[in-house]
């Protein structure tokens, strides 16, 4: 459907933009494969071949094209969306995160970065996804999975009590950054 590639292109191109602040030249077939031709920072004038770009980029843009690909009701695990990208990019892989729940779309993350979580608070402080849209299930190596919830942006158990994130994770370095202070 030629309607359906031109939404698919467009969107593509805004999520690139948006995460990645990169334009990307490639064409959609009959089939809504999508075929990547290039990649442009706005600092040259030349587009780069994907093969001459960094993982995190390469995997970002894997990330962004299967997500938009999905429709209502899929399921998208995805590992590890941080890796090799700027804390920035990080960050603005929650808002597509929480675009893609508000299509309807499940997402099921596993991640190491306390800037997709943080994003992920402030976006539910700032009501742009609901509580029960997102639950955190935090595993360290000596625990079972602990569920933790996001009220008003802040960490809550099922009750909606306030509780602290669990140690080793937000505030791995917080004692030496103090001691700095």
């Amino acid at each position: 459907n030629p309607d359906s590639n031109k939404i698919l292109n467009y969107h593509v191109d805004k999520w690139i933009k948006e995460i990645l602040d990169l334009e990307i030249s490639f064409t959609t077939n009959e089939s809504i494969d999508i075929i990547l031709n290039g990649f442009k920072d706005k600092n040259f004038s030349n587009y780069f071949l994907p093969s001459n770009i960094s993982t995190g980029l390469n995997f970002a843009t894997k990330i962004i094209i299967i997500g938009l690909s999905l429709k209502k009701g899929d399921i998208f695990i995805i590992e590890n969306p941080e890796i090799h990208l700027h804390p920035k990019a990080i960050s603005k892989f929650a808002d597509f995160f929480a675009f893609l729940v508000s299509k309807g779309i499940q997402v099921i993350i596993e991640t190491h970065s306390n800037y997709l979580l943080s994003k992920l608070r402030y976006i539910n402080f700032k009501k742009e996804f609901k509580d029960e849209d997102c639950i955190i299930y935090y595993k360290d190596q000596q625990t079972d999975f602990v569920p933790i919830f996001i009220h008003s942006g802040k960490f809550t158990n099922i009750n909606r009590e306030k509780i602290n994130f669990p140690t080793g994770f937000f505030d791995t370095d917080l004692d030496k950054l103090m001691e700095i202070r």
